[in-house]
């Protein structure tokens, strides 16, 4: 939600609070991963899908989000 209304910071703050009670919450690192993907930082962004889906291999949304992340530096 915080995302789509372009509030990233604000958002990333808010699953890095869930991550810090968590470490191993792997929506929380999906969806800051994701907000990363939304700024554009697509490292950063594919290295936190990476980690989120180590934790939950069978998660079809974050292979997902990973080919997405692949798709757009395709053309980087």
């Amino acid at each position: 939600m915080l995302s789509a209304q372009k509030k990233f910071e604000v958002a990333i703050e808010t699953f890095e609070r869930i991550l810090k009670l968590d470490p191993s919450n792997h929506e929380a690192k999906s969806e800051i991963g994701w907000v990363y993907f939304a700024k554009g930082s697509y490292d950063e962004a594919q290295r936190l899908i990476s980690e989120a889906l180590e934790i939950c291999p069978q998660c079809a949304l974050y292979h997902y989000r990973l080919g997405r992340i692949y798709w757009s530096m395709d053309g980087m």
